[in-house]
Parts: structure tokens; C-alpha cells; sequence
């Protein structure tokens, strides 16, 4: 019997080695992940389906500390070597299957598909796939079926989506199970969404509010990487970056493999005048798995402000006449016009509004730019000014973009307000001085006492902010 016994064992331990050691697709690598087209999903929302690749790329980061991009943030092909992970899945009732399409580096694709499960068990088992096990110490997904499928809903919604039903439903999923951090991550990110958006909720209690959300998710998972990178967006547009910074260098020292988080932390850094730091961050960022284009919809605007304009275009792209991209029309507009091409501008700020209602600010500054473009003056003047007054009641300003509400007033020639909305960006916490000097849209404006005043202030911040946070600190 011992013959037998032994048997067992060995059996048990290959079993064991299939299950949780190296498989020939993917270990922990570096990880592509990608959603798979519409024909391999079923009874599952396109947002639902964001959700699930959102909390499955939390798990691999949180966990593992392991690199995990989104494909379509890629620039190219990875420049390191890499597995790529095409996720699937079928809902029935409230049970799920997961399908992973896995292609290693030199390697054949494999394919998995977990048999129909309450969802945790089923995600679980797509972990185990991917050399990841849950741990009840960080707690992301809820325990409840229904509530788990509320999550993947509210985790799914996109930044240039209306956010209020997305924190009406995270709330109940906190209210229901208040240990559930990746609740409590999703319900403070969609709160900063929906203060970004909205001047009728912009009030100390609600300000107050959305801080507290954020500690308590970092209360349940210490740094959680998703959650760190949009409290490093609330508090540097809040006007606070060397919160932010902090946040983020203390969240790197925990997880330096995390991409996304090198991204975060040059934010902060080139609002507040850090070109050098923020280039490093970036450079580190895609030294991981190669070039980035951006993170989530957003903009990196350090290429921007360094004079590095054709690379800057570059990574926008040329965008789709059937894509919406708000922010990123806004942007392929506004560089053709920094360049002195207002014939190419205006198609792009034409795209910028495609859907109305989809990201407010940039259709705002879209069409006040296709105003001027179109030679109405007075019309693009008259909608800036309502929309700078509107601005004034937001908890979180964005000194950043209030800057470019500085621009327009310079595009428009009105030079005294364009000044005075400078001023008040740098109130609010932009503080990158050679964007104020260098900025095209800025050349005209008088260079008379307050202008000087301004750049001396901006100057002597951001000294202190060199000293405080070093080149050096961001990376080779």
C-alpha cells in the first residue's frame, strides 16, 4: 500500500504543479490584457465587460504586483516580452463562465473557459490560469453574486459617461457588503468623476465626502494601484500635488512593476512644473512593457508643455470619425491650431461634440473654439465667459484645464481676462512656468506687472517644489 500512497502523492503534486505552477502561455510575465470582440460575449453589458477586465487586471496588480496594459493603451506591438490575455465570458442567471485566450511570448495560444459558476468561484478559477490566488487579507470583489455583478457594472463606467447612476449603484454595493474595497475603490473613483462634472455638486461636504472614500478603500487594500491613480487626479486638481506625489511614490515603493501608477505620478509632477521628473516617470512607465499612448481615455500632456508637439500628435492619433473621443478630438484640434493650422482645427473640435453630454468640459472648449473658428467672436466670447462663471462653483477646479480656458480668452483677444484666468489656474494648482511662458496661445498677451508677478510666484513655487521632489526621484 505504500507503493500506493506514494503514488498519491506524486500524483497530487503534479496536480498541484498544473494548477498553480508555470503554464507555457503565461507566468508572470508582463500582461496584455484585451477584451474579446462582441461574438464571444453573452448576456454580459459592454460596461459590465470593462468591469470584469478592470477587476481582473486589479487582482494581478494588487496581488502579484505583476505589469498589466490594456491593449488599446499601447502605442504598438510590446517592446518586452509579454503574454497577451483576450478575455470572454457568458452569463446565465447570475452564474458565470470566463474564456481566456492566452498567447505567450514563442508560444502557441491556449485557451480556457471555466464552466458556469457563482461569479467569484468562476473569476477565481480564471486566476488561478494566471498564477493568481485570492486573498481574503485584500478584499476586492464582494462575496454576493448580485452584488458582484453591480460591481463589474459601476467599475465599468468610462470617464466621458454621466457618473451619477454608476455612484448611485456603488453605493449600495458598499452599503451592502462594507468590506468589498474594490466597492469602495469604484464608488470614490465615480464620486471624483461626478465633482469634476457637476458645479451643482460641488460643496465642502461633498469634497469632504469623496477624500473619505478613497481612505477607506486604501483602509481595506493598502495602496490599491486603480484607486491611488485617481485620488493622485482628485488631489492634484483640488490643488494639492504634493499629496498626490506622496501618494504615488509611496504606492510605487509597494508596487514599482505597475504601469499605470508611473503614468499617475507624472500628473502631479508636470502640473506642478516637474518637466523633467515627468518625463522620467514616463520613461520608467514605459520601460515595462513599451510605449504607452495614454491611460483610460485621458491625455498626457508633458510631451505638450516640453515642446515635443509632433510627439505629443503622434500618440493622439488620428482618430475616427465614428469613435468618440471628446477629449482627444479636443486635443487633435487644439495642436493643429497650436501649429498654425486653424483649417485643420475645426473638423476635429466639430468631432469633439459628436455626443452631447458625454464629457462636458471638452465639448464646452470644443465648440468655443469652433465658434471663433467659424467667425463668430462674440458667440465663442459669450459662451467662455458662462462657462468660466459655471466653473467657479466646482469643489475640484482642474487648474490645468482652467488654463486652457486662459488660452481661449488669449485666442479670442481678450489679453486682461486671459491674464486673470491664468492667475486663477495657478490658484488652483497648475504651476508648470514654461507652459505660462511658451504656450502659442499666450504669445500676445502683455507682458505688464501682474503677468511678471505672476511668472515671479510661479517661479519661486516651483523651486521649492524641485527641491522637495527631485528629478532623480522619478526615475533614470
Amino acid at each position: 500500500m505504500l507503493w500506493l500512497v506514494g503514488l498519491l502523492v506524486i500524483v497530487g503534486a503534479c496536480g498541484a504543479w498544473f494548477y498553480w505552477g508555470p503554464l507555457p502561455a503565461v507566468g508572470r510575465a508582463p500582461i496584455v490584457l484585451a477584451l474579446g470582440p462582441e461574438e464571444t460575449w453573452e448576456g454580459i453589458t459592454p460596461t459590465q465587460r470593462i468591469g470584469l477586465l478592470l477587476l481582473l487586471k486589479d487582482h494581478l496588480e494588487v496581488i502579484n504586483g505583476q505589469t498589466v496594459v490594456e491593449e488599446p493603451n499601447l502605442a504598438g506591438p510590446p517592446e518586452i516580452a509579454s503574454s497577451r490575455v483576450v478575455l470572454s465570458g457568458r452569463r446565465m442567471g447570475d452564474s458565470l463562465s470566463l474564456d481566456l485566450r492566452v498567447l505567450g511570448a514563442g508560444a502557441k495560444e491556449e485557451r480556457w473557459t471555466t464552466p458556469l459558476l457563482p461569479p467569484t468561484a468562476s473569476f477565481e478559477n480564471c486566476l488561478v490560469r494566471l498564477h493568481t490566488k485570492l486573498d481574503p487579507d485584500l478584499p476586492i470583489l464582494p462575496k454576493t453574486p448580485a452584488v458582484f455583478w453591480d460591481l463589474t457594472e459601476a467599475t465599468g463606467y468610462r470617464i466621458d459617461q454621466d457618473p451619477a447612476p454608476g455612484v448611485k449603484l456603488a453605493q449600495t454595493i458598499v452599503n451592502r457588503e462594507p468590506t468589498c474595497g474594490g466597492g469602495w475603490a469604484t464608488l470614490a473613483v465615480l464620486s471624483y468623476w461626478q465633482l469634476y462634472r457637476e458645479a451643482a455638486a460641488g460643496n465642502t461636504e461633498s469634497f469632504s465626502r469623496c477624500e473619505g472614500l478613497f481612505r477607506k478603500a486604501f483602509a481595506l487594500i493598502p495602496h490599491y494601484p486603480r484607486a491611488v491613480d485617481d485620488f493622485a487626479g482628485f488631489k492634484t486638481d483640488v490643488g494639492s500635488p504634493r499629496e498626490a506625489l506622496d501618494a504615488c511614490f509611496a504606492a510605487l515603493r509597494r508596487y514599482p512593476k505597475v504601469a499605470h501608477l508611473h503614468s499617475a505620478l507624472a500628473y502631479p509632477a508636470r502640473i506642478s512644473g516637474l518637466l523633467e521628473g515627468a518625463t522620467r516617470a514616463l520613461r520608467a512607465r514605459d520601460a515595462l512593457l513599451g510605449s504607452h499612448r495614454f491611460e483610460r481615455d485621458t491625455v498626457e500632456n508633458t510631451h505638450l508643455y516640453l515642446g515635443d508637439w509632433d510627439h505629443f500628435e503622434r500618440m493622439l492619433g488620428p482618430g475616427s470619425e465614428t469613435t468618440n473621443e471628446p477629449s482627444r478630438d479636443f486635443y487633435r484640434g487644439y495642436i493643429k491650431l497650436a501649429k498654425g493650422r486653424p483649417d485643420l482645427a475645426r473638423p476635429y473640435f466639430v468631432r469633439a461634440q459628436r455626443l452631447q453630454g458625454s464629457w462636458i468640459q471638452f465639448e464646452t472648449l470644443a465648440h468655443i473654439f469652433e465658434q471663433a473658428l467659424s467667425d463668430n467672436r462674440e458667440g465663442a466670447l459669450k459662451t467662455l465667459r458662462q462657462f468660466k462663471l459655471d466653473r467657479t462653483r466646482l469643489r475640484v477646479p482642474d487648474g490645468e484645464f482652467t488654463f486652457k480656458l486662459a488660452e481661449a480668452f488669449a485666442f479670442l483677444g481678450d489679453y486682461e481676462e486671459a491674464t486673470e484666468t491664468a492667475v486663477r489656474a495657478n490658484a488652483q494648482g497648475f504651476g508648470c512656468t514654461r507652459w505660462y511662458q511658451e504656450s502659442p496661445f499666450l504669445a500676445q498677451v502683455p507682458r505688464q506687472a501682474r503677468w511678471n508677478a505672476l511668472m515671479q510666484h510661479l517661479r519661486e513655487r516651483q523651486q521649492l517644489m524641485e527641491q522637495t521632489f527631485p528629478a532623480n526621484r522619478f526615475g533614470r
